[in-house]
């Protein structure tokens, strides 16, 4: 049986981001990772477990490495929200960071992702005052505030929204713009979703590259 035929019907995601789940990222020299563990029966387990958040989370990025600004390339990663590290092949492979470290309040993530050896840590990423380089909020639930709040700790922020329609991606652009300022972007993309969540339908990804700290010299920390 072929799992990703019975999740995604003809759609097969372009990368899914899950350990032992892709050849494609094992396919790929340039993907810095560790060799992955577990079988398909621990996949599925996990994914029968926490349904919402593997789903979608398998069909989260729609970003290609050429989409990424160099500046934000080659720097200390911190991946905000990042579960058992369930994004951290696509990471990698996207930013080669020359670190990375996964936060999340979830403890019960937090030991999955130490148990595949990733450097991931306990922190509520809205109550800590966090610091870092580049910061990557994918498939977290951000808001204008909570951006607001996290740009004063990093030189570098990238996060992603999800919207159904055209005009509630042009809504969320425009909420974020007008509270963090349009100048502060260094780079804004919409695509459309090129596979169909379970949870989230069709519609439109929208990628965010803000430079927090103007003139900070490259991968030095505030």
């Amino acid at each position: 049986m072929d799992i990703r035929r019975v999740l995604y019907g003809d759609n097969e995601p372009i990368s899914l981001g899950l350990d032992a789940s892709t050849e494609r990222l094992n396919q790929n020299p340039e993907a810095a990772q560790p060799k992955r563990q577990g079988n398909l029966k621990k996949i599925l387990g996990e994914m029968l477990r926490l349904p919402d958040l593997y789903i979608n989370s398998l069909t989260l990025l729609n970003l290609k490495k050429r989409d990424i600004p160099q500046d934000y390339q080659s720097r200390d990663l911190i991946d905000i929200g990042s579960g058992s590290g369930i994004r951290y092949g696509e990471i990698m492979s996207l930013f080669q960071p020359r670190s990375y470290t996964g936060i999340d309040n979830d403890s019960d993530a937090v030991k999955v992702g130490k148990r595949k050896m990733l450097n991931i840590q306990q922190l509520d990423f809205v109550d800590e005052d966090l610091k870092g380089d580049l910061g990557v909020a994918f498939g977290t639930h951000t808001t204008p505030e909570v951006i607001d709040k996290l740009r004063e700790g990093f030189n570098l922020l990238v996060f992603n929204k999800y919207a159904r329609t055209a005009e509630e991606a042009e809504g969320l652009i425009k909420s974020f713009q007008d509270k963090l300022g349009a100048a502060a972007f260094d780079k804004i993309l919409t695509k459309r979703r090129s596979i169909v969540s379970v949870t989230m339908g069709s519609g439109y990804e929208i990628y965010f590259f803000l430079k927090t700290n103007e003139g900070t010299e490259h991968g030095q920390q505030p």
